[in-house]
């Protein structure tokens, strides 16, 4: 699967001290507020009409647009917030241009519509056989209805049976076995479409109490067990009776002659809160909070504006920072106040700091493990402390990654840092730099690590000490909107074995993307380097040609718009700490403007590394990355460059050589000698044989990335390929037989 993370269904069910604040904004614009709350035929909600607001003011309903996208959609948000929070989205796969020039109507049947600019339906509830006249109500939980107007209590629709990417308090996520309940959360497509992504929950259809977290809608990768009576069987943490008394939430699982679902609701009442699936598989529950959204002073003065609230026997969190000057309490306290962005400090003996995200931290007490951990301040504003020394509970955001095997507890302080709110704002799940941050965290671009075909790349720290690398775009064509857009898309993108954007710089004619860093820098150095750098053994190089593999899969059929990255070769495969390949400058091709839906005439790619079609100037897919993989794994079996000019001016062409030896079942002399034949034999010739295929002249004939994927790990058998045409061609030439006959004497 693309993603690691943890088996985990309902981050709510954790200690009720890891209370949640803060809801992720999508950067939308509302029309209006404040109107009534019931939509008839004869008063559609069009034009300037302001939303329809619940009776108690707690939602709206409206049209609205997530991001600057230009599309438009009827959607429902918390009204009482100072930030656009969406719930619902009714037209997720038909967006409108204009709401000016669209409407939400009650239609001559009854059903509640949305009609564009043309008068077209783009969306609508869909019944049959509606008797009489009908309403729609906007209620305080924020489910919208559909009833009979002469009692609204007569419902006929709700969109609490259409739930999308969120699931509200008091909503059924089940199974109707005749009617009623939300039967799946889907995730967005991005941070600012709405349309159903790749990632649900659903109850099992099958039968059984048991929910699944599905990925593409037809893989499931995590389950929840069966409820109990009191929790779900992979949940024990949901029974109060495990050490979590005074959990926030109640749950319940109901089976009942018509429908089964899962409920749950708040105790008390009056918070806001609800579960949300991300683009990124991720089930976050999340709470607003007024009072806690108080940004910390600092003290590089020495000043206590800011106190810490202390949490004992606790995991620590990951990625400490160790300070060895600070050898107290109070130099590690005072460290951590004089800096901006430390958000919690340790001292045991010696003084950790944490900066912004705190992961992995776990509260051993209230979990009852009978484990006893260490403890951490964590540093709030001193408003965050009542004077009656009656210490309010700490806020912190639990987020909870659910897919794959491992437990994974992200808790992250939401803190509103000055400093980083100078620096960067988020755009969806990417940071958005404004040119002269990105001047400071580069040293004004001083360290280059190398470039390429889009840009220039140099190294930068980022204010907590995270390294980056910063690609300055050179030539790009792309229109804000457009930019922003695709670079969104590239943003949610994640798999072990595809670098990670991590943020963007857009202004003006200046566009910069921002990466994660990886030590080891690229693939290309340990191939073709200098001497310093050491062999890469052959299992090291099987596992970056697998690695490298799986992440074009990804990019070709895993993600919902296929990614062609049109340039595969050494210096765009990055190796981290432990030499995992993370396959670079994918998306860039269409980022920068070409298009891939008509025939391309230009030559994107490197040559040495083109497909024939690339010259042909026929239309290019997927297959033409194959070829270009295929030439990269000559040169990583290899060790050298697949093409070398000899002093007499002839060419050595490696691959040439390569296939004549791989048809007639000899090996011999195309493994690195550097490796001193310490290789697997089936390995090499599977490797070689797969090279082979994937530089077929017919694109055909070339495998999928997929089917290499497969070949490499040995699940499917390789054929001998056949020595491609073109190769064939430059053998048979008289001009080559006395170049070939010596690569056959080597």
């Amino acid at each position: 699967m693309p993603r690691m993370g943890t088996p985990g269904f309902f981050p709510a069910l954790l200690p009720a001290l890891f209370v949640v604040i803060g809801l992720v904004a999508l950067q939308g614009a509302v029309l209006h507020a404040g109107a009534a709350d019931t939509l008839t035929v004869d008063r559609p909600l069009a034009g300037s009409r302001r939303p329809l607001v619940s009776t108690r003011g707690q939602f709206a309903l409206g049209f609205f647009q997530p991001g600057n996208t230009g599309r438009w959609y009827i959607g429902i948000w918390y009204n009482q917030l100072p930030e656009q929070v969406s719930v619902w989205v009714a037209n997720r796969d038909s967006p409108v241009s204009s709401p000016q020039s669209s409407s939400l109507t009650i239609a001559a049947d009854g059903n509640m519509v949305i009609l564009d600019h043309s008068g077209l339906v783009v969306w609508s509830t869909n019944l049959t056989a509606i008797t009489s006249s009908t309403v729609a109500v906007i209620l305080d939980t924020g489910n919208l209805v559909l009833a009979h107007a002469s009692n609204t209590s007569n419902i006929l629709w709700q969109s609490f049976d259409h739930c999308g990417n969120t699931w509200l308090p008091g909503g059924k996520l089940g199974r109707g076995k005749l009617s009623g309940g939300c039967t799946r959360l889907v995730s967005w497509k991005t941070s600012t479409d709405p349309a159903p992504g790749l990632f649900s929950i659903i109850l099992d259809p099958n039968g059984t109490s048991q929910f699944f977290l599905m990925w593409n809608s037809t893989q499931q990768y995590q389950t929840s067990g069966n409820w109990t009576g009191h929790s779900f069987a992979g949940m024990p943490e949901m029974n109060p009776n495990n050490g979590y008394p005074n959990s926030l939430y109640t749950f319940d699982y109901i089976d009942g002659a018509n429908e089964s679902y899962a409920v749950y609701g708040v105790k008390g009442g009056g918070l806001i809160t609800r579960f949300v699936m991300d683009v990124t598989g991720v089930i976050n529950v999340v709470m607003w909070s007024d009072r806690r959204n108080i940004a910390l002073q600092g003290s590089s003065n020495g000043s206590r504006s800011d106190k810490f609230y202390t949490m004992v026997d606790v995991e620590l969190p990951s990625n400490a920072q160790n300070i060895v000057a600070a050898t107290s309490n109070r130099n590690c306290e005072f460290a951590c106040l004089s800096s901006h962005d430390c958000t919690a400090y340790s001292f045991s003996g010696s003084c950790s700091l944490w900066y912004r995200d705190l992961i992995n931290l776990q509260d051993l007490n209230s979990a009852a493990t009978g484990t006893k951990g260490g403890s951490i301040q964590i540093r709030l504003a001193a408003s965050e402390f009542s004077n009656n020394k009656n210490t309010k509970k700490l806020a912190i955001i639990i987020t909870i990654a659910t897919i794959g095997v491992t437990l994974i507890v992200a808790a992250s302080v939401f803190l509103a840092r000055k400093r980083f709110k100078q620096v960067a704002h988020v755009d969806g799940s990417l940071i958005a730099f404004r040119y002269r941050d990105v001047q400071n965290l580069t040293k004004n671009f001083s360290n280059k690590l190398g470039g390429g075909a889009f840009g220039s790349v140099f190294k930068g720290l980022l204010p907590e000490g995270t390294l980056v690398a910063v690609k300055k775009l050179e030539g790009f064509r792309q229109g804000e909107k457009q930019f922003r857009a695709e670079v969104s898309t590239l943003g949610t993108i994640r798999h072990v074995n595809l670098i990670r954007l991590l943020g963007f710089c857009s202004e003006r004619t200046r566009k910069l993307l921002i990466y994660e860093y990886m030590p080891n820098t690229s693939l290309d150095r340990y191939l073709f380097g200098s001497s310093h750098q050491p062999v890469l053994s052959w299992s090291t190089r099987y596992q970056i040609v697998l690695g490298v593999a799986r992440g074009l899969h990804y990019l070709h059929e895993r993600c919902r718009d296929c990614i062609i990255h049109c340039d595969i070769k050494p210096e765009n495969i990055l190796l981290s700490d432990t030499f995992v390949p993370k396959v670079a400058d994918f998306g860039l091709a269409k980022l920068m403007g070409h298009d891939f839906s008509r025939v391309l005439t230009t030559v994107r790619g490197t040559i040495g590394y083109l497909a024939p079609e690339w010259i042909a100037g026929t239309a290019i897919t997927t297959k033409a990355d194959v070829y270009s993989y295929g030439m990269m794994l000559f040169e990583i079996i290899s060790g050298r460059r697949n093409t070398i000019k000899r002093q007499d001016g002839t060419v050595d062409f490696f691959p040439l050589l390569a296939a004549m030896k791989v048809t007639e079942g000899e090996l011999e002399g195309l493994v690195d000698a550097l490796l001193d034949c310490d290789v697997d034999p089936a390995e090499v010739e599977r490797a070689c044989r797969v090279a082979c295929w994937c530089i077929q002249d017919d694109e055909g004939a070339r495998p999928s990335m997929a089917t290499i994927v497969q070949a490499l790990e040995g699940l499917v058998e390789v054929n001998v390929p056949p020595v491609p045409r073109s190769l064939k061609l430059l053998a048979d030439q008289t001009t080559n037989v006395e170049f070939y006959s010596k690569l056959q004497s080597e």
